[in-house]
């Protein structure tokens, strides 16, 4: 029977494209071949539970962090020592004490998750030593100034600028 709605209709018929390949079922050896289907094996895995058997990737543990206050005693102790004579002969190592003290009291109570009490104890050091030597340096130029040593008012009489400067220097 003829279809009257047929295109094809008493023309050759289009070629069919082939079949896809099919994996055979056995290797070489016997074995299933890779993706063939073995109804055996999938007959006796059984799917896990849901969250049980699947092994997931742990993640490394957070690392411990730097304390900022340890770094920054250190650097205001060095800071402290180095200007001794520039400025603020007194500020800086009283600073570097006092955050060095703190930064140890913050890496003792943290049980490991803070690092640096080297750099705490060296800011705590050199803030102590920039202390001292501040003190003796400010004794010094008093006992200087009182035993006639030195002679202020000569100096800067002339200078206005560094009459006024001199004693903020030492604030």
């Amino acid at each position: 029977m003829t279809d009257p709605n047929d295109p094809w209709q008493g023309r050759p018929q289009p070629p069919q494209p082939p079949p896809p390949p099919q994996p055979p079922a056995q290797d070489a050896w016997g074995r299933p071949a890779q993706g063939a289907y073995d109804p055996q094996q999938h007959a006796t895995q059984q799917q896990p539970a849901w969250g049980h058997g699947q092994q997931y990737q742990q993640h490394p543990p957070p690392m411990p962090r730097d304390s900022g206050k340890a770094t920054a005693s250190l650097v205001l102790g060095v800071c402290g020592l180095a200007g001794l004579l520039a400025c603020c002969p007194l500020i800086m190592p009283i600073l570097a004490v006092v955050l060095g003290g703190q930064a140890q009291r913050e890496i003792r109570e943290s049980n490991g998750w803070v690092r640096g009490e080297g750099q705490a104890k060296a800011g705590v050091i050199l803030g102590w030593i920039g202390i001292a030597l501040s003190v003796l340096l400010i004794v010094g130029i008093i006992l200087a100034i009182a035993l006639g040593g030195i002679d202020d008012s000569s100096y800067y009489e002339d200078d206005p600028i560094f009459s006024v400067l001199l004693p903020l220097a030492w604030l």
